[in-house]
């Protein structure tokens, strides 16, 4: 796996997702299969962050190249 860096941990998906919109300003994100993250308002991914699986939660990551 790439290098990474943590943004936010949270217990379950829901949880994560809130993170993730409040990262961002906005309530337009939702994280989709393979921790995939989606911005329903532009149908666009986004290439830099995902969504892992950590332990007993999640980690909304930025991949560092």
């Amino acid at each position: 796996m790439a290098k990474t860096k943590t943004l936010a941990t949270g217990i379950d998906i829901e949880s994560i997702t809130k993170l993730i919109n409040e990262y961002y300003y906005s309530n337009n994100y939702e994280v989709i299969e393979d921790g995939i993250i989606h911005n329903v308002k532009t149908n666009k991914i986004l290439d830099d962050v995902k969504v892992v699986e950590w332990k007993q939660g999640y980690k909304f990551v930025k991949l560092i190249t």
